[in-house]
Parts: structure tokens; C-alpha cells; sequence
């Protein structure tokens, strides 16, 4: 009986050792989880959306390319996608499951202001590496090391704008600013006031709506009574500017409007109207100037999710400069992933970024990039002029010099 014991023990033990001693799967990878923070739902889910598509395509390219190469492994990318909501009780329950429940040290995002604000000390005590949006300067600077800016704000954008504008509709002198009541809205009227004054505009007044609002009547009534020659939306939400081009138009507004915000032209000629959209200004890249690679991605994207979506290449940009980040790190450690990441240029669609505004933040993270003065002309994007990013850089310099913020 004891000689049986000893034997099936020891061919137990043989079995143990045999099947550890078995080679790894073939192909078996180790996983790169990354978080992303964005509106699904709410009045960001436009651009929300569009993250996400963006976000899935390059994760099934890298993956089916092997993998993501960092320090001579390649990763397998698993994007975990978290609605914000367009707001910050939301926000800070999508960063604390990501960063708590999924170990993720990676996140991009958020878009709202509102929402990085609500989580970002988590984010920092956590050491995360945040490559989001946000119009929000409070939000960036040496106290929040971990988070980085790959687009412009209206900090950047606004003197672009305004400068422009000044030389293509000289006649144009008498601006309305108006945005969401929240700390995104108030921080870019600033911005807006701002480049108006220093390129020598009357603002006619400011306004402010709660988040939430449809009938936007009342308010552009009061605005419209001012008699601006353009109406400036600055960073509000999509879906409110679909709403309040419409509505201005139904109230007999026949000037410009423009925002700081990017906006699907097909959803916005489809909620605001073909002819009411018309003349609408923002910075996105368009025939005729679409680069080469952006044109070969707009079949990837389109064979992949059916029609194309103007805002994916600025989309695009956060998850790739992150994913650059960590490459050129050649490693997965999120602080040595900062330290490469600060002052970092790089490729995107629309042409050269880089990671600089020092001057401004105290710290390189804030992304700089080519402008592209766009107008929607009878339901589509048409560029008019682009500025690269070195255009970019001394503008926004000159103008931080000379036109300080306001304390």
C-alpha cells in the first residue's frame, strides 16, 4: 500500500514538472491594457464617438502587425473604453474603475475640463501617464506632471482664428461671444475675449447657457439685439452649436459664426441646416489640403466604419501620442514614459506636432500643430489656408508676450 502511495506521488510530481516545464504558447503576448476616458453620451458624445473609432482602428492594426514594439517585446493593445458623460461625477467614476479596477497606468483622455478636473489627482497620486484634451488651463503645468495636450486649446487656437480672420474679412469688427456656463465655457470666453480685443474687435457682449439648454431662443434674442457681425461659440459642445446656429439663423442672423470646437459637418448641415451652416469657421483639415497620409487613412476608416468623420485625424492624435510616447521609451514605466513625452515631435495626419508652450504652462506638454482655416461651403469642409507649426509656435508666442491673461 505505501509502495502505491510513493508511486502515485512521484509520477504526480513528474507531472507538475513536465507541464512547466512545457514551452509557452505560441505567439502568447503580454497585454497593454490603456484606458480611455470620453463622452459616449451627452452633449460630447460627437466627439466621444470618434475617439473611440479611432482608438479601435489603430489597436486592430497594431495588433494584427504583431504588436505594439516597446524595448524588444511586442505588447498586444486592449483599449478599455469609459463614458465620462461630458461631465466630472462621471469622469471621476470612469478614471477610478480604470485605474483601480483595470491596473491601467495609460489613459487618454478626458475631453471636459470638467472631468479632468474631477479625477486628476487621482491621476497624478497614481502616477498615470493622461493624454487628453481639455480647454482648461488649470489643468496643466509642473503641479500635474502626468497629464499631457497633444491639440490646441483656445489659449492657441483664438489668436489663429483672430488673426486670420482679420485679414481675410477685414469689414468684420463686431464679435459676440458666447459658451457654456461651466469652467470649459468660461475659461475659452476668455481666450476668446482675449484675441478679439488684441486684434482690435468690439465684443458686443458674452454670454453664458447652462449646460443642458435646448431653446436657445431667448439668449439670441438678446445677442442678435446687439447687431454682431459674427458669433463666436468658442469651445461649447457639438451639439449646442448645431442648436444655435440653427436657431440664430431662424431669428434672422446673416453673419459669421465660428467655434474653437471641431464639428462633424454631416451631423451639423443635418441638425442646423445645409444653408444655416453655411460660412460656419473652424479649424479642421479639408480639401484641398488634406495630406497623403490622411488620405489613405480616410480609406481605412471609411472600409472600417463606413463613412468618414472629419475630427479623426485630431482623434486620432491623442491615442498616437501616447502610443509614440511609450515607443520611444522602450519601456511600459509611466514615469519614464513622461520624461520622453516632454517636449516630444512627432508625425500626425494633418502634419508636425510637437510638445512645447513652456513659456506658457512651465512644463512642454502642451501640443502644438498645424492650422487649417476652414468654412463650411454648401454642406462640406473647404480649406482655405494652412498655417504650419511653426507659424503656430510664434504666433502664439508673440501673443503670450504681449497680450498676458487675465489674472
Amino acid at each position: 500500500m505505501e509502495k502505491k502511495k510513493w508511486s502515485i506521488s512521484i509520477l504526480a510530481l513528474v507531472f507538475v514538472m513536465a507541464f512547466h516545464l512545457l514551452p509557452a504558447e505560441p505567439g502568447a503576448q503580454e497585454v497593454l491594457k490603456i484606458g480611455m476616458v470620453a463622452p459616449l453620451s451627452g452633449p460630447g458624445a460627437p466627439w466621444g464617438a470618434v475617439w473611440k473609432k479611432t482608438a479601435s482602428l489603430e489597436q486592430e492594426k497594431i495588433n494584427a502587425a504583431g504588436g505594439l514594439p516597446v524595448g524588444g517585446k511586442n505588447y498586444k493593445i486592449e483599449f478599455i473604453f469609459e463614458d465620462d458623460k461630458y461631465s466630472g461625477a462621471a469622469g471621476r467614476m470612469a478614471a477610478e474603475k480604470l485605474i483601480f479596477k483595470d491596473k491601467v497606468k495609460f489613459i487618454v483622455g478626458p475631453i471636459s475640463s470638467a472631468s479632468r478636473q474631477a479625477w486628476q489627482e487621482i491621476s497624478k497620486a497614481n502616477n498615470i501617464v493622461a493624454c487628453g484634451n481639455t480647454y482648461t488651463r488649470g489643468v496643466m503645468g509642473p503641479d500635474h506632471p502626468d497629464f499631457f495636450r497633444p491639440s490646441v486649446t483656445g489659449v492657441e487656437q483664438a489668436p489663429c482664428y483672430y488673426k486670420i480672420i482679420t485679414e481675410k474679412y477685414p469689414q468684420m469688427k463686431k464679435v459676440a461671444i458666447i459658451n457654456r456656463s461651466d469652467v470649459t465655457g468660461k475659461d475659452s470666453v476668455k481666450d476668446s475675449r482675449r484675441s478679439a480685443k488684441y486684434f482690435g474687435f468690439q465684443i458686443l457682449t458674452e454670454e453664458f447657457y447652462e449646460p443642458g439648454t435646448k431653446d436657445f431662443y431667448p439668449l439670441l434674442t438678446r445677442v442678435l439685439a446687439k447687431a454682431p457681425e459674427m458669433i463666436d461659440f468658442g469651445s461649447s459642445s457639438a451639439g449646442d452649436i448645431f442648436l444655435m446656429v440653427k436657431q440664430s439663423r431662424e431669428l434672422g442672423f446673416t453673419g459669421r459664426t465660428m467655434s474653437l470646437a471641431l464639428l462633424p459637418v454631416k451631423e451639423f448641415c443635418a441638425v442646423a441646416g445645409k444653408k444655416n451652416a453655411e460660412g460656419h469657421i473652424y479649424n479642421v483639415m479639408a480639401p484641398p489640403f488634406m495630406t497623403p497620409a490622411a488620405l489613405e487613412y480616410e480609406k481605412e476608416y471609411v472600409k472600417r466604419f463606413g463613412e468618414w468623420d472629419e475630427y479623426a485625424p485630431k482623434a486620432r492624435a491623442y491615442t498616437n501620442a501616447l502610443l509614440q510616447g511609450i515607443i520611444r521609451t522602450k519601456s511600459i514605466d509611466p514615469l519614464q514614459v513622461r520624461k520622453t513625452m516632454a517636449g516630444m515631435e512627432w508625425e500626425e495626419l494633418d502634419g508636425a506636432y510637437k510638445f512645447t508652450c513652456q513659456w506658457t504652462y512651465g512644463v512642454p506638454h502642451q501640443g502644438l500643430s498645424p492650422f487649417y482655416f476652414t468654412e463650411v461651403r454648401n454642406g462640406e469642409n473647404v480649406c482655405l489656408e494652412v498655417k504650419d507649426v511653426r507659424w503656430v509656435e510664434a504666433l502664439t508666442r508673440k501673443y503670450e508676450e504681449e497680450a498676458p491673461p487675465e489674472k
